[in-house]
């Protein structure tokens, strides 16, 4: 009996030490085939998610002053590098070098365009357009965030970009930002007032049940992989269930949809009024703001509905807007910009999605690229007093303002109309009719 007992005390042992080192063996196995082929490795398509870090004032941030490669749009390898601001891009000098005009550019991932290697991104594409008409240097922060909404942007305004003493702002908002408002707004604490203070990551605040499952998936790479082969067969079987003939051809939850149309423009105004922030903190140092939108998806109601909401809210609060889904929809143009970390971002949209706002910018805003002669400015003098940027004196003898009317009309009929003083600088944006927005130029 106790030579049985000790035999079977000893295949046990055997079979444990057995089965962990084959445990052993497959987990270095995993990370050696990870180091040779990084495009089988169960991570997301793209190494951003790796880069973001939990935040108590913004919710996450990108990892500071640190750089990256990972495989791109079309199998090229990207290089993707931080500076210590959080932002894409080289090390921004501080303070800002006299006589240039630095542009600071928010949005999601069609500003940052994680996918795409620098040269590619808008903000790179849109200052090389600038600079060559700009006897002045100009220069553009890449301020884009992954799956970023008018709320991250004012935090992320607030606690970093303030600082760059940006000349101009521009703000891109689509229709993602919509949901991705919704998923953050429980975590957001705001003064009396509604001002957004800090967005305070969950992990930061309250013990998690999970996060021993987190550890354990941080050190062992087999874990993460079994859970992402897992999502993903998953993930294909469903999709083959729900193919595009079974779904219906209107959401209950479309954004055209009559019942949802009063939760989508209260949701609508929640999401936009951050901006309102970043507009108050501007004005104290003369700053204007613009702002884009562009379409997620090519031809569809859900973005014409959100530009259309978007267009009114900015004549409400005196904002100009580039309407880039009016163009998008008027030419037959390549399809838009996906929104996601892990898609694919083609770089014809992202080249053809610069190109309207350089033109709109270089057509109907003064600076640089414009003769302007209030800029560049004395920049030994503080902030709150030098000269603004647009002046009634300033806009004297500047080309007419393309304006649209604010029932759709194709832009490239549209009459060239002299709208008179294009800004007054206590505001920190144009003062524009509240029945007109800026759009793009014909022909481009």
């Amino acid at each position: 009996m106790i030579l049985r007992a000790c035999g079977w005390v000893t295949q046990f042992v055997k079979a444990t030490l057995l089965l962990t080192m084959s445990i052993c063996g497959m987990e270095v196995g995993l990370r050696v085939w990870e180091a040779y082929a990084p495009e089988h490795s169960p991570k997301p398509a793209t190494s951003l998610s790796t880069l973001l870090v939990p935040s108590a004032r913004q919710y996450q941030e990108l990892i500071p002053r640190t750089e990256r490669t990972w495989p791109g749009t079309n199998g090229q390898t990207v290089r993707f590098r931080t500076n210590s601001r959080g932002g894409r891009g080289e090390e921004l000098q501080t303070p800002k070098p006299q006589g240039t005009f630095r542009v600071l550019w928010l949005g999601n991932e069609t500003v940052l365009a994680p996918m795409l290697d620098e040269p590619l991104t808008p903000p790179h594409l849109v200052r090389t357009f600038l600079q060559t008409r700009s006897p002045a240097p100009v220069e553009i922060i890449n301020g884009g965030f992954p799956e970023s909404c008018p709320l991250l942007m004012s935090l992320k305004y607030m606690n970093d970009w303030a600082g760059t003493e940006p000349d101009l702002i521009l703000i891109h908002v689509d229709r993602s930002a919509i949901e991705r408002d919704r998923q953050l707004r429980r975590f957001t604490h705001a003064s009396v007032d509604g001002r957004p203070l800090c967005c305070t990551h969950p992990s930061l605040t309250t013990p998690s049940a999970s996060q021993p499952a987190r550890d354990w998936r941080e050190r062992w790479r087999l874990i993460d992989l079994t859970i992402a082969w897992t999502a993903h067969l998953w993930h294909s079987q469903t999709a083959e269930k729900l193919n595009d003939d079974q779904l219906p051809s209107r959401s209950p939850s479309s954004f055209s949809s009559p019942d949802s149309q009063k939760a989508l423009i209260n949701g609508t105004e929640h999401t936009l009024r951050p901006i309102l922030t970043i507009l108050d903190l501007a004005k104290r140092s003369n700053t204007p703001v613009i702002v884009i939108t562009s379409p997620v998806s090519q031809r569809t109601t859900e973005d014409q509905s959100f530009a259309k909401l978007l267009s009114e809210f900015c004549q409400t609060h005196r904002l100009p807007l580039i309407n880039a889904t009016s163009a998008w929809n008027d030419q037959n143009l390549p399809d838009a910009m996906t929104t996601s970390m892990a898609g694919s971002q083609q770089p014809a949209a992202i080249e053809q999605y610069s190109q309207i706002v350089s033109k709109t910018l270089l057509e109907n805003w003064p600076g640089p690229w414009r003769g302007n002669t209030s800029r560049p400015v004395d920049e030994s003098r503080p902030s709150s007093e030098r000269q603004p940027l647009l002046t009634r004196e300033a806009t004297n003898g500047l080309a007419p303002q393309i304006l649209r009317p604010a029932t759709p009309v194709d832009p490239r009929s549209a009459p060239m109309v002299q709208d008179g003083p294009r800004n007054h600088r206590g505001t920190g944006s144009i003062q524009m009719p509240r029945d007109r927005e800026i759009v793009p130029a014909g022909g481009f």
